[in-house]
C-alpha cells in the first residue's frame, strides 16, 4: 500500500486565478512544498490507513510526494509518468501514461486553464468538485473534491470508483528556503 496518488497545494499570492469563483491562491507559485496527512479508507478495513509525509512541487521537476510513515517511499510525478526512488538511488518507473500526470500536476499548480482541460468543475460548499473528463482516468476516480481556504489548498478527497475515498490534508510550508538548503 505505497502507491497513493493524492495530491494539492496552496499558499499565499497577490494574484489568485480565480476558477468558479474560487481564488486559488497557490497558482502562480514556483516552489510549493509542506507536509501532509493521507487517510485512505478501504471498504474492506473498518479503519483508515494513515501515512503521513512531505511534499513539493515546482513546474521544472514535477510533484514529489515523500512518505515517512509508516514507511518511506518516494514518488516522482511529472510529465513522464510516476517514478518510484529505489535503495539505490535511481528511479524505477512504476507507469508512463501521462494522462494520469498530466490531469495531477495542474491540481498542484493551480492552473485554471489546464484544470478546465481535463476536468469538468463545479462548486461545492467547501471549495471545488473536479470530475474527470478522460474516461481512462474516470474508470479510477470518480471525482476529486478540494477544500479552499482563503490562503490554501487545505484538503483534496478522492472519491475512487470502487467505493474507497482518500483525504489528504495539506500545510504548506510557507517559511522561505535558506541559502544552500
Amino acid at each position: 500500500m505505497r502507491h497513493f496518488f493524492s495530491p494539492l497545494l496552496f499558499l499565499f499570492t497577490l494574484h489568485c486565478p480565480i476558477l468558479h469563483g474560487f481564488e486559488l491562491p497557490w497558482a502562480n507559485q514556483k516552489h510549493i512544498q509542506g507536509n501532509f496527512i493521507q487517510e485512505k479508507h478501504l471498504a474492506a478495513l473498518s479503519r483508515p490507513f494513515v501515512t503521513q509525509g512531505k511534499y513539493h512541487y515546482s513546474p521544472e521537476t514535477g510533484l514529489v510526494w515523500n512518505t515517512l510513515k509508516p514507511v518511506n517511499n518516494f514518488l516522482l510525478i511529472n510529465q513522464d509518468g510516476v517514478s518510484e526512488k529505489q535503495a539505490d538511488g535511481s528511479f524505477k518507473m512504476l507507469t508512463t501514461d501521462a494522462n494520469f500526470s498530466a490531469m495531477l500536476l495542474p491540481v498542484f499548480s493551480g492552473d485554471p486553464q489546464k484544470l478546465t482541460q481535463y476536468f469538468k468543475i463545479s462548486e461545492n460548499s467547501k471549495g471545488l468538485t473536479l470530475d474527470p473528463i478522460a474516461p481512462k482516468v474516470s474508470s479510477v476516480m470518480q471525482t476529486l473534491d478540494l477544500v479552499i481556504t482563503e490562503q490554501a489548498l487545505q484538503q483534496i478527497i478522492l472519491h475512487e470508483s470502487n467505493g474507497n475515498v482518500t483525504n489528504i490534508y495539506l500545510e504548506a510550508n510557507t517559511q522561505p528556503k535558506e541559502k544552500g538548503q
